[in-house]
């Protein structure tokens, strides 16, 4: 229900795939103007989906039934508001395609509406289930798959507004109160912080100069480097969070800088999918960011990804005390709490061996160096630039 309202006063027109009864009707109808066209590669389809449009309280000239694949949908480029695709994608033949395919028919600003069964946990008992099943499923189950990431896959289909509740698949939901609250704290939490890592920052930042023009940061939380980027007029920040309500301090963070409006661009995502072209950015800024990713190589292979060659990979990372200190020992105590209080934030992660390994062809220049601001746990840091 919740996942439907997002379609109240946006959409008039929409595809369902693999519309299959028409269970989803009964949500469609608290929409006024709406028509639907649902498709099925199954044709017996046809009269059930009727039956349940019709109990619904759907007109029947607001219902088009089309018999067609997800793969080759009959329909023009930008042609629907909004396309809903419910336990879909597990048995269609080809996820990547059908995925194009819906991006193809949307309209710009159109809202593409999913709920699927994804694989276990890898190594799990169920998992284990599932791989023994999974033929069988594909025969009775007209082709279902149980072992299937789709939401890694929708992640990779790379919408360009961004995907919001798949990125859940590398950054745990939490409840608005948390992520409204979090926000507050960065934004009035680390201020001596920001204070003693200034230095760095700004000598870092020293190497954009004159060099890039399109700049993503990624965890771009409420701001606090967008001052860094202020003197360079031309410069234009793409500036990507998982947390949407970090949007109103970044965007207020980008206006005390002094930046044009059109010169900062929020977006929501993760950094293990970055929503943007390859190729397509000059720079990418990480600061207190590869703590708290869940899978900290493919981020890298993102950042990778959407550089432009010659690009530069600029970062700030708390990391792991050294192996047997007692510092150490007390990151090993905290980090389970450090976890859930920060968003995700690891302790001990060795970062800089992660950057190490990444593999930019350019080289990579990482120093060490601690900061003793509050929050002291993270105080042992590393800096410094990779190029593609």
């Amino acid at each position: 229900m919740k996942l439907f309202d997002n379609l109240v006063g946006k959409a008039e027109k929409v595809l369902e795939i693999g519309i299959g009864t028409g269970p989803n009707f009964k949500y469609y109808t608290a929409i006024p103007n709406l028509s639907v066209i649902g498709v099925d590669p199954n044709a017996k389809m046809e009269n059930y989906a009727r039956k349940s449009a019709a109990e619904a309280g759907l007109k029947s000239e607001d219902f088009t039934f089309i018999h067609a694949l997800g793969e080759s949908i009959p329909l023009e480029d930008a042609s629907v508001d909004a396309v809903v695709g419910t336990l879909v994608l597990c048995s269609v033949t080809d996820v990547t395609g059908t995925l194009n395919e819906i991006k193809r028919i949307l309209r710009p600003g159109g809202i593409y509406i999913f709920i699927e069964h994804v694989a276990a946990e890898d190594g799990t008992f169920l998992r284990l289930v599932q791989n023994v099943l999974d033929p069988l499923q594909q025969v009775v189950a007209d082709g279902c798959h149980l072992t299937r990431r789709t939401g890694e896959s929708i992640l990779e289909a790379r919408f360009n507004g961004g995907a919001d509740e798949v990125s859940e698949t590398f950054h745990p939901q939490r409840p608005d109160w948390y992520k409204e609250l979090f926000a507050w704290f960065l934004s009035t939490g680390m201020r001596s912080y920001e204070a003693e890592i200034a230095d760095y920052k700004r000598k870092l930042f020293e190497k954009l100069a004159g060099k890039a023009e399109t700049v993503l940061e990624i965890g771009v939380g409420t701001g606090p480097n967008l001052k860094y980027f202020a003197g360079n007029e031309n410069v234009c920040v793409f500036g990507m969070d998982p947390n949407h309500k970090m949007e109103k301090y970044a965007s207020e963070s980008a206006r005390e800088a002094g930046m044009k409006p059109e010169n900062f661009r929020f977006i929501q995502g993760v950094g293990e999918a970055i929503p943007l072209d390859d190729e397509s950015m000059d720079a990418v800024v990480a600061t207190l960011v590869l703590c708290s990713v869940s899978d900290v190589t493919q981020t890298l292979n993102e950042i990778k990804r959407v550089l432009k060659p010659g690009g530069i990979f600029l970062f700030i990372e708390h990391v792991a005390a050294k192996d047997g200190s007692i510092f150490r020992h007390v990151q090993n105590v905290l980090d389970p709490v450090q976890q859930v209080v920060a968003d995700g934030c690891h302790l001990t992660r060795n970062t800089d061996l992660y950057i190490s390994a990444a593999g930019f062809d350019g080289g990579t220049e990482i120093n060490n160096t601690a900061i003793y601001s509050f929050p002291w746990i993270i105080r042992p840091h590393v800096y410094g630039a990779a190029y593609k």
